[in-house]
This record gives C-alpha cells, structure tokens and sequence, in this order.
C-alpha cells in the first residue's frame, strides 16, 4: 500500500495499491490516535503536531516537465 498525492514512480507496479492522501495527514491522525488526550495536553506533541509542511501537489496544469 502507497500514500502519496500525485504521480509516483510505483504507479505502474502490479500489486501496489495507492492512496491518494497526504501521508503527513495520516501520521498526524495515527499520532492523535496512539496518545489520545495526551496529543492535546503535551505542548511539545501539540508542536510537533503543528508543525512541519504540508505542501500538496501543484495542479497539472502548473507542473512543467523538465524535457521542454
């Protein structure tokens, strides 16, 4: 199983089932999930939780390919 937003190089690979869902999201809600109320009450988890980049795709139409 692949979490990934956009075009992977795996796409093409017999038996590999994409997500297409931000992994960072998913991490942060297994986190969430793990420590339950401690995600909240721990400022140092509540920063980590916070924190990082979150950067989804470009759209298509703003990807240029690198061959042109």
């Amino acid at each position: 199983m692949l979490l990934n937003v956009g075009p992977t190089r795996a796409d093409e690979l017999p038996g590999v089932e994409k997500l297409e869902i931000s992994s960072s999201l998913v991490l942060r809600d297994v986190v969430r999930a793990i420590l339950g109320s401690r995600a909240s009450q721990d400022s140092a988890i509540m920063h980590l939780l916070q924190s990082g980049i979150h950067q989804p795709p470009a759209p298509d139409h703003e990807i240029v390919s690198r061959n042109t």
